[in-house]
């Protein structure tokens, strides 16, 4: 989503030797030009990097020169979109800004400063830079998308009905937007029938069959785990995270989650319940997880692999309650298996991932401890592999990937009885 459909890209400004006037009285030891002309060469290769330093420099020499200065203003670009795609999103953030001293009615740095904003959870500065590219663009029908995608994250359905309708009816062919329209419609009057409870960090809507108490119930909840939680992960987001509660009729029509998904989250957290007039311990079970899940999202931004996001996820929500463990031995899948998704998994070993993905996070705390597993977190998303991840925070162990798989497997044969290998 960072840059597909975004109808704004880098254009680069290439010298020509008639455009750059030097001011007769000046010497350089390089000129301008030249390093203008450097620069230009390194933009082209794809490594703004080295065309920074001399953009600067020439700029420092001829401040007011539109083409050093649009040069400029495009590596600062090319370095926001490349923090973008390895979401580094505070630092692309700040490119952006610098960008935009250079060439401040261009709407690509403030799209896609809006878009590292909503991406690192900053609601209100996403919208800010969205509007003023709105107002830059002609409200172009793309930026509209964005704009809608921000407004139905934070839960703003009509908000986001009316920006995706216009943006329908300037490219009604972009499937995109109709999909999206779609989903809102969709879920509006679901949610119109919702009594909502809000509080410092979580907004809770239930559905108004379901009792009128639970919505407190569940807000309490959540803000215990935004403390216990957020001290285990050494982590506090200063978001408000939108909170769904559905029956399980309507959970499963609009989230069309499998059929043994117990919660779901993916910008909202969106459980099923019914039937209930307090939460039972497995269902502050699935809220401690589903918020493991919120936290991992804003730490690791996608890039950790799914069986420590899971494991993470099954640790916050068992202190609670322990699901049943099918009879031994259980079966062992590869951990390539489970580092990108459990599709494709029988409901069985859909169980089986979970629980292994629980022991060997536990097992990750037990052995070298919780501050040590958390740095795994950061390091996986800042390198987005695991492999060397690993061997950055446990290599002073002598640990690698590998060797911790199999240490592991070692011990979990010994204790829990996996033995039967699924690739």
């Amino acid at each position: 989503m960072i840059l597909r459909g975004v109808s704004f890209f880098p254009v680069l400004f290439f010298l020509l030797a008639a455009v750059i006037l030097l001011p007769a009285p000046l010497a350089f030891s390089v000129s301008p030009a030249d390093l203008n002309a450097e620069a230009v060469q390194h933009l082209a290769d794809g490594v703004p990097q080295k065309a920074l330093p001399k953009l600067i420099e020439a700029t420092r020499a001829l401040p007011y020169e539109p083409v050093i200065r649009r040069n400029l203003a495009e590596c600062y670009l090319q370095l926001g979109l490349e923090m973008l795609g390895t979401r580094n999103y505070e630092r692309a953030v700040e490119f952006f800004r610098q960008g935009k001293e250079h060439a401040a009615e261009d709407p690509r740095f403030w799209v896609y400063s809006g878009v590292a904003q909503m991406k690192a959870g900053d609601a209100g500065g996403a919208e800010a830079e969205f509007n003023e590219a709105l107002a830059l663009s002609d409200n172009d029908p793309h930026i509209l998308f964005l704009l809608g995608e921000l407004y139905y994250s934070t839960g703003e359905l009509y908000r986001a009905r009316q920006v995706l309708e216009e943006a329908s009816a300037r490219r009604p062919e972009d499937a995109r937007i109709a999909d999206l329209l779609q989903r809102v419609n969709r879920e509006l009057p679901v949610e119109e029938r919702m009594a909502s409870t809000q509080g410092g960090n979580f907004s809770v809507a239930c559905d108004g069959d379901l009792n009128e108490n639970l919505g407190d119930e569940i807000l309490d909840v959540l803000e215990d785990a935004y403390n216990e939680l957020g001290s285990a992960f050494g982590y506090y987001p200063s978001v408000q995270v939108p909170v769904l509660v559905y029956s399980r009729e309507v959970y499963d029509r609009l989230t069309s989650a499998p059929a043994w998904s117990g919660g779901v989250y993916d910008g909202k957290i969106r459980i099923p319940v019914g039937g209930i007039t307090h939460l039972p311990p497995h269902l502050k079970a699935l809220l401690y997880h589903e918020y493991s899940h919120v936290l991992v999202h804003f730490m690791a931004r996608g890039r950790i692999p799914l069986w420590l996001n899971e494991g993470l996820a099954e640790v916050a929500g068992r202190r609670f309650f322990t699901p049943p463990v099918a009879e031994m031995p259980q079966p062992f899948i590869e951990w390539s298996r489970l580092e990108q998704t459990f599709e494709g998994l029988d409901e069985d070993l859909i169980r089986s991932a979970y629980y292994q993905s629980y022991l060997m996070v536990a097992y990750l705390i037990d052995r070298y401890g919780r501050h040590t597993l958390n740095d795994l977190v950061v390091e996986a998303a800042r390198t987005g592999d695991i492999d060397l991840a690993v061997k950055g925070v446990y290599g002073q162990f002598q640990v690698d990937y590998q060797v911790l798989q199999a240490e592991w497997h070692a011990q979990a044969v010994d204790l829990h009885g996996l033995l039967q290998i699924i690739p």
